[in-house]
């Protein structure tokens, strides 16, 4: 794939394994990364940091083929220089962009400014690469499943508009992204990736995010709290990380895909459900299972008492949870059969959480959940 891929998130959770992915892959390929910092020395040192995280001592093999680009998602023109941005504009050839706010309880305008602004500003620098080339680069764009919100049935992947309400300003301004990138997609080189819920890799278990469908299990694990509050019966979607990244690069490098949005998902065929997420933790853990409570009995009974009792870290690690609790009490099922037929001759299915669970945790046990990092493998 020879060309000039921009590309945002680059520092990332999903954004670094892409990012890896396509400097390994794509030989003929020079990669500009959109990077935040206090200036431009600043931003190169954080990508050279990064490359040192992901290759080691292979690093000098590809930071010749990868530029730091000073900005920021948020403001107008990416926050580029006018010189850089007036640069970009002749040698784009293709874009990733998966720079996003993931904060649940951002406040909705400032979540646009980051999640819906940021969009805009690469559907702009993608009309200025068309004007001043006559092509326009091709857009993969990636979003998430969780744009369906409180629907409970089933997400088909051409699916939108479907009158649902949002959980999180999260939910909300991703839906409203995606919503600019699909009235583009008649007139520009859009394919629209969606994924689930990412954990850590299925072959390592590595993760620098330990949130959601971790939340729980963490404070179980260190029993702090032997609660599960939810349905057990709600299924939830998870997907590892590198799996994610294959997806990405290899649908981003079929034309077929343009126009397209895939969901990359277990889809209903593989989907856990909160029940067997629980009793994984508990045979991994050697606990017993932890006790089932509604959401209404835990905002109604328990809550209240406990906010009495809790103090420091637990306090603080409580009030984060709290707003990952709808996402184990009701959750709609993911359709993939658009994805999985687009990745038929790549060899990606998407792997069964039974095979990966103690890579998950065996990590994060080993890294005492993320506060002693381990070098990548």
């Amino acid at each position: 794939m020879p060309g000039t891929l921009f590309i945002t998130g680059a520092t990332g959770f999903l954004g670094r394994e892409l990012l890896k992915r396509y400097l390994e892959r794509d030989p003929d390929l020079r990669v500009v990364a959109l990077v935040r910092g206090t200036d431009e020395s600043n931003a190169g040192r954080r990508l050279a940091e990064l490359l040192d995280e992901v290759f080691g001592d292979r690093e000098v093999d590809f930071a010749p083929r990868v530029e730091a680009v000073l900005g920021d998602n948020a403001e107008p023109s990416l926050g580029i220089a006018p010189a850089t941005y007036d640069r970009l504009v002749s040698e784009v050839t293709h874009v990733v962009h998966g720079a996003a706010s993931v904060r649940f309880d951002l406040p909705v305008d400032e979540a646009r400014k980051q999640n819906v602004r940021g969009s805009e500003g690469i559907l702009d620098l993608a009309d200025a690469v068309r004007a001043r080339t006559g092509t326009a680069p091709r857009i993969d764009y990636i979003g998430t499943c969780y744009v369906a919100g409180d629907r409970r049935d089933r997400v088909m992947e051409h699916e939108l508009e479907w009158g649902q309400g949002f959980r999180n300003t999260y939910e909300q301004t991703k839906y409203e992204s995606e919503r600019h990138m699909r009235s583009r997609q008649r007139d520009l080189p859009i394919a629209i990736h969606r994924p689930s819920i990412i954990v850590g890799d299925s072959r390592t278990g590595q993760t620098s995010s330990f949130n959601v469908v971790y939340w729980p299990i963490r404070v179980y694990a260190l029993g702090w709290w032997d609660l599960l509050i939810g349905d057990p019966s709600a299924p939830i979607d998870i997907v590892p990380v590198d799996w994610v990244a294959d997806a990405i690069h290899h649908l981003s490098g079929r034309d077929e895909t343009l126009g397209g949005c895939f969901h990359l998902a277990a889809g209903p065929e593989k989907c856990v459900t909160v029940g067997t997420m629980a009793g994984l933790a508990s045979f991994y853990f050697k606990k017993p299972a932890p006790r089932v409570v509604s959401p209404d009995m835990f905002w109604n009974e328990l809550q209240p008492e406990m906010v009495k009792r809790v103090r420091g870290a637990m306090k603080q690690l409580v009030e984060t949870g709290v707003q990952y609790m709808p996402y184990f009490a009701q959750n709609p099922l993911f359709d993939t059969a658009r994805a999985r037929d687009a990745l038929r001759d790549s060899g990606l299915a998407v792997p069964d959480v039974h095979r990966y669970f103690t890579q998950l945790f065996d990590y994060c046990v080993r890294t005492d959940w993320g506060r002693k990092p381990l070098p990548p493998a």
